[in-house]
């Protein structure tokens, strides 16, 4: 068991957000289902609903028979599923991440629908999902314990 010397060298040693990252890469793919699940509601990673609407009645229809979720002309960016299938969530520097499509609509979808807040990205319900229920919490405090050696 480590003295209480020993704890506070390796508080001093830790890099929280080094762990913070390494435990949100081990989670990468809970993030990309709850920014999924986002998308297919309708919803940006503010919470607000995707926008414009659909202007074409008979599309919107249509769309609402394939997926009722988001509410009648909200857009759910899936039509075939390619959008969303080729999402993905990779780190892209020390304390950043980046998450899109690499479905050739990616550009022309982002630019349409983001408006004053991106769809990629989580919002504070997903993220308190992913902390609560997906676990990521109680992992970024296992792994804090493991460098601290508590």
């Amino acid at each position: 068991m480590a003295t209480i010397n020993d704890v506070i060298k390796n508080v001093d040693r830790l890099d929280l957000m080094r762990v913070a990252m390494d435990t949100l890469e081990d989670h990468a793919a809970d993030v990309l289902e709850l920014n999924t699940i986002q998308i297919v509601k309708g919803t940006r990673k503010d919470g607000s609903q995707i926008n414009p609407t659909y202007q074409d009645s008979h599309y919107a229809m249509m769309k609402n028979e394939m997926n009722s979720l988001p509410g009648f002309g909200i857009p759910d960016l899936a039509l075939t599923g390619d959008f969303l299938n080729a999402m993905q969530f990779e780190k892209v520097g020390v304390d950043e991440w980046k998450d899109e499509s690499t479905d050739w609509k990616n550009d022309m979808l982002k630019t349409k629908y983001s408006g004053s807040s991106d769809i990629f990205g989580l919002s504070s319900k997903s993220r308190e999902q992913l902390i609560g229920e997906y676990g990521f919490g109680e992992d970024l405090i296992n792994n804090v314990r493991k460098v601290v050696r508590l």
